[in-house]
Protein backbone atom coordinates (compact mmCIF):
# COMPACT_ATOMS: atom_id res chain seq x y z
CA UNK A 1 0.00 0.00 0.00
CA UNK A 2 1.30 3.47 -1.08
CA UNK A 3 2.11 5.88 1.91
CA UNK A 4 -0.97 8.24 0.59
CA UNK A 5 -3.44 5.56 1.11
CA UNK A 6 -2.20 4.33 4.36
CA UNK A 7 -2.25 7.96 5.74
CA UNK A 8 -5.86 8.70 4.17
CA UNK A 9 -8.96 9.41 6.63
CA UNK A 10 -10.66 6.79 7.44
CA UNK A 11 -13.62 8.39 6.30
CA UNK A 12 -14.47 11.97 4.54
CA UNK A 13 -17.87 13.66 3.59
CA UNK A 14 -18.48 15.49 0.50
CA UNK A 15 -19.84 18.31 1.09
CA UNK A 16 -22.52 19.91 -1.50
CA UNK A 17 -24.22 22.97 -0.22
CA UNK A 18 -24.69 24.55 3.19
CA UNK A 19 -28.75 24.86 2.28
CA UNK A 20 -30.51 22.14 3.36
CA UNK A 21 -33.06 22.15 0.39
CA UNK A 22 -30.16 20.64 -1.91
CA UNK A 23 -30.47 17.63 -0.61
CA UNK A 24 -33.38 16.73 -1.78
CA UNK A 25 -32.17 17.12 -5.08
CA UNK A 26 -29.72 14.50 -7.20
CA UNK A 27 -26.08 14.16 -6.86
CA UNK A 28 -24.46 17.09 -8.60
CA UNK A 29 -21.84 16.58 -11.31
CA UNK A 30 -18.46 17.83 -9.54
CA UNK A 31 -18.17 21.82 -9.50
CA UNK A 32 -15.60 23.71 -8.01
CA UNK A 33 -18.70 24.61 -5.32
CA UNK A 34 -18.07 20.74 -3.99
CA UNK A 35 -14.85 20.25 -1.60
CA UNK A 36 -14.64 17.48 1.27
CA UNK A 37 -13.83 17.47 4.52
CA UNK A 38 -12.74 14.95 7.45
CA UNK A 39 -15.31 16.22 9.55
CA UNK A 40 -19.18 16.75 9.12
CA UNK A 41 -19.78 20.48 8.72
CA UNK A 42 -22.73 21.50 6.59
CA UNK A 43 -25.93 20.50 6.29
CA UNK A 44 -26.07 18.82 2.84
CA UNK A 45 -23.23 16.50 2.36
CA UNK A 46 -22.41 12.23 1.42
CA UNK A 47 -20.14 10.13 4.07
CA UNK A 48 -17.68 8.22 2.72
CA UNK A 49 -15.89 5.09 4.31
CA UNK A 50 -12.56 4.14 2.90
CA UNK A 51 -13.10 0.65 1.00
CA UNK A 52 -9.57 -1.14 1.46
CA UNK A 53 -10.04 -1.04 6.04
CA UNK A 54 -13.71 -1.95 5.14
CA UNK A 55 -13.23 -4.62 2.89
CA UNK A 56 -10.95 -6.50 5.66
CA UNK A 57 -13.33 -5.88 8.57
CA UNK A 58 -16.30 -6.93 6.71
CA UNK A 59 -14.88 -10.35 5.65
CA UNK A 60 -13.86 -10.79 9.52
CA UNK A 61 -16.36 -9.65 11.09
CA UNK A 62 -19.19 -7.71 9.30
CA UNK A 63 -20.60 -10.61 7.39
CA UNK A 64 -21.80 -11.77 10.79
CA UNK A 65 -23.81 -9.10 11.30
CA UNK A 66 -27.24 -10.20 10.55
CA UNK A 67 -30.13 -7.89 9.07
CA UNK A 68 -32.91 -7.07 12.52
CA UNK A 69 -36.71 -8.76 11.70
CA UNK A 70 -38.28 -5.89 9.49
CA UNK A 71 -34.73 -4.24 8.55
CA UNK A 72 -34.66 -3.61 4.78
CA UNK A 73 -31.19 -3.28 3.00
CA UNK A 74 -30.17 0.23 3.50
CA UNK A 75 -30.97 -0.02 7.21
CA UNK A 76 -28.89 -2.78 7.72
CA UNK A 77 -25.68 -1.10 5.74
CA UNK A 78 -26.13 1.38 7.64
CA UNK A 79 -25.79 -0.37 10.67
CA UNK A 80 -22.73 -2.52 9.20
CA UNK A 81 -21.36 1.08 8.93
CA UNK A 82 -21.69 2.36 12.07
CA UNK A 83 -20.53 -0.94 13.81
CA UNK A 84 -17.39 -0.52 11.75
CA UNK A 85 -16.70 3.09 12.18
CA UNK A 86 -17.51 2.75 15.83
CA UNK A 87 -15.15 -0.65 16.32
CA UNK A 88 -12.24 1.91 13.98
CA UNK A 89 -12.49 4.58 16.28
CA UNK A 90 -12.25 2.40 19.35
CA UNK A 91 -9.20 0.88 17.94
CA UNK A 92 -7.56 4.29 16.52
CA UNK A 93 -8.66 6.42 19.19
CA UNK A 94 -9.56 4.24 22.62
CA UNK A 95 -13.08 6.52 22.14
CA UNK A 96 -16.12 4.50 22.14
CA UNK A 97 -19.26 4.61 20.27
Amino acid sequence: MNKVTETAPERIWIQISDEAEHCDEPFPEPNEDMTWCQDSVVCCEVEYVRADGFEEWWYEIGSGIAPKPGEDQEEHARRVAIAYLCERSEHQRGAHC
